[in-house]
């Protein structure tokens, strides 16, 4: 019964953490990216990917979605004056005082519109992973982004 409290409370407070961390775009503005956008407008979608404060796993995450989208046709990397999709992750391990088994993850997806405007929220998800999860988990969100990208294309004109 107490497992359940703290799982209850745990997504609570991620759920929470999502949504205050959608408003508060000054990380997303500031925090450095690779400026890889060399490719043709039209030939790929912008992909912003951040990472950071995250734990072990999360940073795993982060780079194995970079490494994806690298080899993908569908994605590129952009660059941070580029208009493009954020995907911003941020995971924690799932109990503090065990050995790092999973992890707690907050995945939020915004449009970044350049250096000197706010971000849009479009959407987010909370998740578990562990260690065998989580190159399911980058193409699952990569998946996800591509869905939202088709609702939001109208953005990038």
């Amino acid at each position: 019964m107490r497992i359940r409290y703290v799982w209850m409370i745990t997504i609570s407070v991620f759920f929470f953490a999502v949504l205050c961390f959608a408003q508060d775009n000054s990380t997303i503005k500031k925090g450095p990216t690779m400026d890889t956008g060399k490719k043709v407008a039209g030939k790929g979608i912008p992909i912003i990917i951040q990472y950071k404060q995250s734990d072990k796993l999360g940073r795993v995450l982060g780079l194995r979605l970079k490494e994806k989208v690298s080899l993908s046709p569908l994605f590129y990397l952009a660059g941070h004056r580029e208009k493009g999709f954020s995907i911003s992750i941020k995971c924690i391990k799932e109990f503090s005082n065990s050995p790092q088994l999973r992890s707690v993850c907050s995945i939020v997806w915004t449009f970044y519109y350049g250096e000197d405007t706010l971000s849009s929220f479009l959407s987010h998800k909370v998740t578990i992973i562990d260690k065998s999860d989580i190159d399911l988990e980058a193409g699952d969100i990569l998946a996800i982004t591509s869905n939202i990208a088709e609702d939001y294309s109208y953005l990038l004109q």
